[in-house]
This record gives structure tokens, sequence and C-alpha cells, in this order.
């Protein structure tokens, strides 16, 4: 449940957020959009169709939730550490009445309403490009939702860790990286050796493009409802991991 003190907290963050909001929105969905045009209408034009769709549209989805975990992950980490450690805000609001786990709490739920406003506006130029096929897909920006959790939570828990910005480097190699090209979005997993295939559905953006993949298509399984719970029941796990060590890091 999400107490008034994290609500304004979080809402403390939109305010400062809508001063650079173009520049935030353009940095984490301008790149997902070049990747669907120069992949999706070129490097689609030789590959043609994959599982009975054209490239552009199998590789949409995926590019899609990538923008959550973009936006979710740039505000909880170089956001969130500016805030912990450059501005001092986290010392300053815990001059309040405010625990750190409300602190945390606000900043998950900060980094996944930028997924979601990036789920939005994606959903806007989609509709616009004549990808947006189905009603169904006024849902994923609520599966961005899901992603955001997730990706804040496990930003937190590494921006709790890191001693400087340089830290986030290994943070984007070895995790965002691997998730972005691993996770299916722009071929079957199903072609990777097994060992990686095993590792690639671990992967909770896999799971998730799993799940975009079928409502582009017009589809919800049940099954879909399982994997969003695993992708939330880990963001809340990395969300109790996160509290903890930035309690430790900020009560001294």
């Amino acid at each position: 449940m999400i107490s008034l003190k994290i609500f304004r907290i979080w809402q403390r963050h939109m305010i400062v957020w809508r001063k650079y909001l173009k520049e935030a929105i353009l940095g984490t969905t301008g790149e997902p959009i070049i990747y669907l045009l120069a992949l999706g209408y070129g490097m689609g034009h030789y590959i043609g169709d994959m599982n009975g769709l054209t490239y552009i549209q199998y590789i949409a989805p995926g590019l899609w939730l990538s923008s959550a975990m973009g936006g979710a992950s740039a505000e909880c980490t170089y956001g969130a550490y500016t805030r912990m450690t450059t501005q001092q805000t986290y010392n300053a609001i815990l001059a309040a009445p405010i625990n750190t786990h409300e602190i945390v709490g606000a900043e998950i739920l900060f980094g996944s309403t930028r997924s979601f406003i990036n789920c939005m506006v994606i959903l806007i130029v989609f509709t616009f490009a004549g990808l947006v096929k189905t009603p169904l897909l006024i849902l994923m920006p609520f599966l961005g939702l899901i992603t955001g959790v997730f990706f804040a939570s496990v930003a937190m828990t590494v921006t709790a860790w890191s001693k400087g910005y340089e830290f986030f480097i290994y943070y984007y190699t070895l995790f965002v990286t691997p998730s972005f090209f691993l996770s299916g979005i722009f071929f079957p997993i199903e072609h990777f050796p097994q060992w990686l295939e095993r590792i690639a559905l671990t992967l909770p953006l896999t799971q998730m493009v799993y799940v975009a993949r079928e409502l582009f298509i017009g589809k919800f399984e049940m099954f879909s409802l399982f994997r969003c719970a695993y992708v939330l029941l880990l963001g809340l796990f990395f969300f109790w991991i996160s509290t903890k060590m930035i309690h430790k890091r900020l009560i001294k």
C-alpha cells in the first residue's frame, strides 16, 4: 500500500522532473524508436517474416518494454544517486518524520511512473506508425509499469551499493545490456544454445517480452499472469534488499 508520505516524496520528484521532461522522455524513448525504424524497416527487408509477423512487428513489443527498462534504470541509478549524495535530498527528507523505506518506495514508484509514461509515449508513436492493431495494446503501459517496478528496484539496490557514478557501468554492462539483447526482442531465444536459453528465460525482461508479444497479436493467456507475478515478486525482493542497504548507508 502506498502511504501518503511515499506519495508526497513521489510528488516532489515529479515536480522537479517536469523541468527536464522533454529531455528525459526523449533520452529513454528515442533509442527504442530508432532501433525500430533502422532494424524494422532496414534489416527487416532482408529477414522477412518471423513467427508469422513482419520483422518490425516482431521487434516492436520488446523495444516498447525496453523503454520502460531504460526509464526506470536511469532514474533510479544516476537520478537517485544524485539525490542521495550530491544534492543530499535524502538527508533533508529524513529530517521529517519519514524513514528510509518510504524514501526507497517513493524512488521505485517514481522510476515505475517514468516507465509507464515512456510506454504511453511509444503507444502514441506506434499508433501513428500503424503498428497498433488491437485494443489489447492499451495494456502495454501497465506492462511497462510492472517492468519498471523490477528495474527500479534492482537499480536502487545498485545505487545503495555504489561509491560513484562510474559504478553504474557495471549495472548497465552486466545486466541492462544482456537483458536488452538476450530477452528475445530481436530473435527467438529458442535458437540459443541450451545453457544460454536457460539464462535468458530467467531474465525478467524475457518474461515481459513474451506477454507483450501476445498482446501485440491480440492474445492474452492466463499463464501471462504468472509471468507478471514472477517479475513483480522479484521486484519486491529487490525493494526489500535496497531498503536495507539504503538504511545502512544513511543511518549511521
